[in-house]
């Protein structure tokens, strides 16, 4: 690798990160960057902007920056109402921040920056990066409706899976920090993982007070449109009522209905502000409607859920948002693998059909709630049970 050390007027950018090839623009009104960008125009255009690491630091220094930053060149200013400064950039490529000092007025940045251009992969390897991303953008496509479809015909017809990665980063809308962490990434093939774990994100649903930080400011954000909210989560609590333990049923609450309940809270907001009509799907339990022995406790959660979701339709129903519940019946799923067979042929025998519910018919049943076909259906429980009596 051939780095080259230059200086450059600096910027410290707070709550965004700018990356190569990215066109943005972004306010300034720090006395130092305002002198930074006068600098750069005298010269080449050319500035280097670093993300602060604490956005609220008022005067940042070397170590209240990340180190890894993007040279860019500035394409237009404009000049704003109390001394607020518009500024236009393109990315041109990342750089190593080596030292920060003061002069000027302004913030000068001693960049190292890679002077060679990127090694082409192996074609084996782009065809199968190539197929990985390309199944992961059409999954986000279909659970995100609002995608602009220009947006995803481009990144379908790109054929290197370096451009369509370092495309994705630009224009998937993600949270700046998580933005940052793909521009320190060094390999391709770590991007690629990481640009995996962006669809996805695994919290503690036990912890229902954290549902707010962990979920709608550090994964999803205002700037991300939610369309849909589908509560599948559940865990269960199997005993006869007289050996209750309570702190056993608050765990189980924590995740069948008090977390559920914040995401609903905040699912709604995020809808309200984008003046979404959304649609919120929760899962229940047929054993919220029949009596199980040992199943109190968590027949119980599943109900508390459904009275919920009926009072959500209602309050909700008029800004356009809806909310149903479905009702599954016995599925073979992880949850019910303890189960012997035995136990398994009694709970077919008080069904209809006198057979496991189809985890497939429950999946499609939800897929057409939270469609435009199912916009006149909120408040319900939705039974796929084969006729469980």
């Amino acid at each position: 690798m051939e780095m080259k050390n230059i200086n450059l007027p600096l910027i410290a950018l707070r709550g965004m990160t700018v990356l190569p090839d990215m066109v943005i623009h972004f306010d300034i009104s720090r006395k130092k960057s305002i002198h930074a960008v006068e600098k750069a125009m005298e010269k080449d255009q050319k500035i280097f902007l670093a993300t602060q690491v604490d956005p609220e630091v008022s005067d940042p220094e070397y170590e209240d920056l990340y180190h890894v930053g993007t040279l860019v060149k500035i394409k237009q200013l404009i000049k704003l109402p109390n001394s607020v400064v518009r500024v236009l950039v393109e990315g041109v490529k990342k750089g190593t921040l080596e030292s920060v000092t003061q002069a000027d007025g302004m913030l000068v940045a001693e960049v190292a920056v890679n002077e060679q251009p990127p090694q082409e992969l192996d074609p084996t390897l782009n065809k199968a990066m190539l197929t990985g991303l390309r199944e992961l953008i059409r999954q986000y496509a279909l659970a995100n409706p609002r995608m602009s479809r220009d947006i995803l015909k481009q990144w379908l017809g790109m054929n290197s899976a370096r451009k369509l990665l370092e495309r994705f980063t630009i224009d998937y809308p993600m949270e700046y920090r998580e933005r940052q962490h793909m521009l320190e990434l060094d390999s391709l093939e770590e991007m690629y993982e990481y640009a995996g774990k962006l669809f996805f994100k695994s919290i503690d649903l036990s912890d229902s007070e954290s549902i707010r930080k962990s979920v709608f400011k550090e994964f999803v954000g205002n700037k991300v449109v939610l369309d849909v909210y589908v509560n599948n989560a559940a865990m269960a609590y199997d005993d006869i009522v007289t050996n209750l333990n309570l702190d056993r049923l608050k765990a189980m609450y924590a995740v069948n209905v008090f977390t559920p309940m914040m995401m609903t809270k905040y699912a709604i907001r995020n809808m309200l502000l984008h003046h979404t009509r959304g649609s919120i799907v929760h899962i229940s339990s047929i054993s919220a409607h029949t009596g199980y022995k040992g199943l109190a406790m968590y027949a119980s959660s599943k109900g508390a859920l459904e009275a919920f979701s009926k009072d959500t339709a209602r309050e909700w129903g008029g800004m356009g948002i809806r909310s149903n519940v479905v009702v599954p019946g016995f599925m073979e799923t992880a949850m019910s693998s303890t189960l012997t067979d035995d136990q398994k042929d009694r709970i077919y025998k008080r069904t209809s059909m006198k057979a496991a519910t189809s985890v497939r018919s429950v999946a499609e049943t939800v897929s057409f709630l939270v469609s435009e076909k199912a916009c006149s259906i909120t408040g319900q429980n939705i039974h796929v049970d084969n006729g469980t009596i």
